[in-house]
Order: structure tokens, then C-alpha cells, then sequence
């Protein structure tokens, strides 16, 4: 009698580590799910900030090939005007 009484003495702290492993395990799930949002979310808003820099330097770069080309009207008038 003392082996079984023993034995499911074995039994309730088994159950007990199995639930507490559980637990843990959820745990763990959940802080993993959070952390892959975070993650996701810091790449969505690096790839917000790339292509607000890819609009930013699209603009920049129009208007510097707006004043190269209206330099260089100015510059072949001025060579026209010499010769």
C-alpha cells in the first residue's frame, strides 16, 4: 500500500511538472507570436520609410535634370550668340 499511495504521489507531480511545462510552453508560444508581430511590423514600416526616401529622391532628381537641361538650353544659346 505504501507503493501505490507512493506511486500516485509520483503521479500528481508528474501531472503537476506536465502542467507547469504547458504553461511554460504556452508562454513561450505566446511571447514568440509577439515578438514575429514586432518584427513584421518594424519591417512594414522600413519598407514605408524606403519608399517615402524612392519618392523623395524621385522628385529631386527630376528637378535636377530640370536645371541641367535648362542650363545647358542656356548654354548652347550663348554659344549660338558668340559664333
Amino acid at each position: 500500500m505504501a507503493t501505490s499511495s507512493g506511486s500516485s504521489a509520483t503521479q500528481i507531480n508528474s501531472g503537476s511538472e506536465e502542467a507547469l511545462m504547458d504553461e511554460r510552453k504556452r508562454k513561450r508560444m505566446i511571447s514568440n507570436r509577439e515578438s514575429a508581430r514586432r518584427s513584421r511590423m518594424r519591417k512594414q514600416k522600413h519598407l514605408d520609410d524606403l519608399m517615402t526616401q524612392l519618392t523623395q529622391l524621385q522628385k529631386q532628381n527630376h528637378e535636377i535634370l530640370t536645371k541641367i537641361n535648362f542650363t545647358t538650353q542656356h548654354l548652347l544659346n550663348a554659344e549660338s550668340e558668340n559664333s
